[in-house]
């Protein structure tokens, strides 16, 4: 007795929600990330004792912690963007 397989059809609709999820979750994970090196930067601010170095060190992560928070949010962006032109 044969099996019957069966072969997902997968449409630009079916394919931008699976998109929006991995987004979803990419976009949770590198909030988390970003605001964790938020504090370790404002720490590493707090605690460089007035050494030129660590305050340089705090200010270099504070920064890149706000550069990786703006890329995620535009990431976000683009998902939303994709959603209304296809109508999900």
């Amino acid at each position: 007795m044969a099996t019957a397989v069966i072969v997902p059809t997968l449409s630009v609709k079916g394919l931008i929600v699976i998109l929006d999820n991995i987004g979803n979750w990419i976009f949770a994970i590198g909030l988390l990330i970003a605001i964790l090196m938020a504090i370790i930067g404002a720490g590493a601010l707090l605690t460089g004792g007035g050494e030129p170095a660590k305050i340089a060190t705090g200010k270099k992560i504070l920064l890149w912690a706000a550069a990786g928070l703006a890329l995620i949010l535009l990431a976000k962006g683009v998902f939303t963007v994709l959603r209304s032109i296809f109508g999900v």
